[in-house]
């Protein structure tokens, strides 16, 4: 919370020349994390080379993005489950990050290896 002073002009007060009228102005302190959280989801193995699975505890899973580390979207997944296999086969060996969407929009983001 922030005090501080703001020009009031009070009653009876002389014209143009400010009183102050201590007040309080909320400010946040910090932002509630929302979302998936990180001990919500798993993701194994990791480095993979075929397959890798994702398990979510809490919420369903609704879609799953890989992309490159330019944000070039290489494999989608549209699903609804708690735990879905992912085959990146395909995919050249590298680093890549793995986007995934709950059923209530959360999105959490993981860095993925395929070998």
């Amino acid at each position: 919370m922030y005090y501080g002073a703001f020009p009031h002009q009070a009653v009876g007060a002389i014209p143009n020349t400010p009183n102050y009228k201590l007040g309080a102005i909320n400010c946040p302190t910090g932002i509630e994390e929302v979302g998936i959280k990180n001990d919500e989801l798993s993701i194994y193995p990791n480095p993979a080379s075929d397959e890798l699975r994702i398990k979510s505890s809490e919420l369903r899973i609704t879609k799953v993005e890989v992309m490159d580390l330019l944000g070039c979207v290489m494999l989608t997944k549209v699903a609804s489950a708690n735990d879905l296999p992912l085959f990146i086969h395909d995919l050249s060996n590298g680093i890549y990050l793995l986007k995934v969407t709950d059923e209530k929009g959360n999105i959490i983001t993981k860095k993925i290896v395929k070998e």
